[in-house]
């Protein structure tokens, strides 16, 4: 049975008038209602942290209109599981202690975590990943972007069910063939250093979406990715590519 929701952190049942109160400031994120029995008892549970439990069609009615305003949350529910940190030149304490924060076991020696994650300030080689597509391992990838200096957050591979790094590959290499021949070399070079405000974010948005996946939740680089090398955030969602191996499994034969 889903949890009942609750009032969302930071929003108050204030006066509007002799006749009615309001919930929330703007449109479209408030909610004005009349001062009636059923409505005040309905807000006074909410306000305790109670299930709403409405009795009335008029309660049931300030529910529905609080959840449309967004002024409603679901108590999600809580991660669970151990990420393994794979470190290749990028610093992962920070990431270890969000991670942990949020009731997750961090390990560096976990033959089988329920998540790895892997971060690097340049290209990542392909090899790294290989082995965890093979296994069915869950793994999300940090890695630097084409343009020096840059993240990458993603792809969050489950193998069999999103695009792979090597599905993201493919597809980036329509037009260039040569491009992943490109990036191997690259992934033997020195990198570009990365701006530490990139690297906290990059930090910030790897530990979300970890937390949400293993929480259940579909998080933005699944099967995708967030770019930060330029003014704001570029996100790409990829299909997994008809030609990757990481598909050969599905062919009929």
């Amino acid at each position: 049975m889903p949890a009942p929701p609750r009032l969302r952190p930071g929003v108050h049942v204030v006066v509007r008038d002799a006749d009615h109160v309001q919930l929330g400031l703007d449109p479209p994120a408030r909610v004005i209602v009349a001062r009636r029995p059923e409505v005040a008892r309905v807000l006074e549970r909410l306000t305790a942290g109670l299930p709403p439990a409405p009795t009335t069609p008029e309660g049931a009615a300030v529910v529905r209109d609080l959840a449309a305003a967004g002024l409603l949350v679901v108590p999600e529910t809580a991660p669970t599981g151990s990420v393994r940190l794979v470190s290749r030149g990028l610093d992962l304490a920070p990431l270890g202690v969000l991670l942990e924060d949020a009731g997750l076991t961090v390990t560096r020696s976990d033959p089988l975590p329920d998540l790895y994650v892997v971060a690097t300030p340049g290209p990542l080689p392909r090899a790294v990943v290989d082995g965890w597509v093979g296994e069915g391992a869950p793994h999300l990838v940090v890695a630097g972007t084409s343009r020096p200096g840059g993240l990458r957050v993603g792809p969050l591979v489950e193998p069999g069910t999103t695009a792979c790094l090597r599905c993201v590959d493919a597809h980036e290499a329509t037009h260039d063939p040569r491009r992943p021949l490109l990036v191997e070399q690259l992934a033997a070079l020195p990198a570009a250093p990365v701006d530490r405000r990139v690297v906290a974010l990059a930090t910030a948005w790897a530990a979300r979406d970890a937390v949400d996946f293993l929480a259940g939740r579909r998080p933005v680089t699944w099967s995708g990715t967030v770019d930060l090398d330029g003014p704001s955030p570029v996100v790409r969602t990829w299909d997994r590519h008809p030609h990757c191996g990481c598909g050969w499994d599905d062919v009929p034969y």
